[in-house]
């Protein structure tokens, strides 16, 4: 019985070593690639430059989490938990209407919010921001259902895609 039981505990393990490590490799190209950019984007901008660059970043970076709103867990939980690839896509149909709906909100609030952040002479690179997080945020919630398809090609092209379209 102790034998029958390591051999689903082994066949585990390879997995998570295997094929899954590509999977968060393709997830690490992502944080690399900004880390690696960051100390050129220094240096090619200027000090008012790099000031906008980094506050549309950030912007970026809170839209990002309420257009995604973690379905990409979601889409991943809905596929294995309950073996429902319909059910994922319809939250991926659920986020992009989410996504959109934040993004639309949040692109013709602009002009209000702007001067709070000191940036109201930045207005284009806050829209450019928007958008960013918006196709960041589709893009990340569609991974969960490439990966969950184990469509390792396509998971890294759409991956790479938006590593260095970011």
């Amino acid at each position: 019985m102790a034998a029958g039981s390591a051999v689903p505990e082994k066949n585990h393990v390879a997995h998570l070593f295997g094929r899954d490590s590509l999977y968060m490799l393709m997830w690490a190209v992502q944080i690399i690639s900004a880390a690696l950019l960051t100390p050129i984007t220094t240096r090619v901008l200027g000090l008012g430059e790099f000031g906008t660059v980094t506050s549309a970043n950030a912007i970026m970076q809170v839209l990002f989490v309420f257009a995604g709103l973690g379905l990409q867990t979601a889409v991943q939980r809905e596929y294995s938990t309950f073996e429902n690839p319909r059910g994922a896509r319809q939250l991926i149909l659920a986020a992009l209407g989410l996504t959109v709906g934040v993004s639309a909100l949040a692109w013709w609030t602009v002009p209000l919010w702007a001067g709070a952040l000191e940036m109201g002479d930045d207005r284009t690179a806050l829209r450019w921001a928007v958008l960013w997080a918006g196709s960041s945020a589709m893009t990340t919630v569609s991974l969960g259902l490439l990966r969950s398809l184990d469509k390792l090609l396509m998971f890294s092209a759409v991956s790479f895609l938006q590593s260095v379209v970011a």
